[in-house]
């Protein structure tokens, strides 16, 4: 027979403790490459499914780019929060093969790096301007925007691919209302 009950949780506090302890990574491309033009912005979407609560985040990029300093570069939560991950840093140096990671170490800020990038793939591990902990403790639920800008003129690239990286906790489901018990 089924059985209605009303519930306002789905485990108990003993379980949801222990589910609160499993730490999960997921990663999300973009591999929608473009031509990255002179005086000109566009975006680039990651459309996160899984709902994390955010405890580390990193982000890959592929840039091809004969003057890396004309780029600036955010990235945007789903609730709006923007972070600058690098705004005209570089100088004349080409491309932005790059992972920003807030651990990457003291030395790696993008600010100071005016090397040219020449291995293309997230190979050069960097701390970007804004701090990515700034998502931290946020749900990871929703579309992530990333912003490219080409701010001057004289020097154009590609944007070839980025990658979203998210490590979490999973927020523990809840079932409010009534629930079948078949027995």
């Amino acid at each position: 027979s089924t059985k209605k009950i009303k519930s306002n949780l789905a485990f108990t506090q003993a379980t949801q403790a222990a589910y609160s302890g499993i730490f999960v990574t997921e990663n999300y491309d973009n591999t929608d490459s473009q031509a990255i033009t002179d005086n000109n912005s566009f975006t680039k979407e990651f459309i996160v499914n899984d709902n994390l609560n955010i405890t580390d985040i990193n982000i890959g990029l592929n840039i091809e780019h004969t003057f890396r300093g004309d780029l600036d570069i955010t990235l945007q939560h789903p609730d709006g929060t923007v972070i600058d991950l690098t705004s005209d840093n570089g100088g004349g140096n080409n491309n932005l093969y790059v992972l920003f990671d807030d651990e990457a170490g003291s030395g790696n800020e993008i600010t100071a790096d005016n090397a040219a990038h020449n291995t293309a793939g997230y190979t050069n591990l960097r701390i970007p301007e804004e701090a990515l902990s700034a998502f931290d403790g946020k749900s990871s639920l929703g579309t992530w925007i990333l912003t490219i800008t080409d701010d001057a003129g004289g020097d154009t690239g590609t944007f070839n691919d980025a990658q979203l990286t998210i490590e979490g906790t999973p927020s523990a489901p809840t079932i409010s209302g009534n629930v079948f018990v078949d027995y």
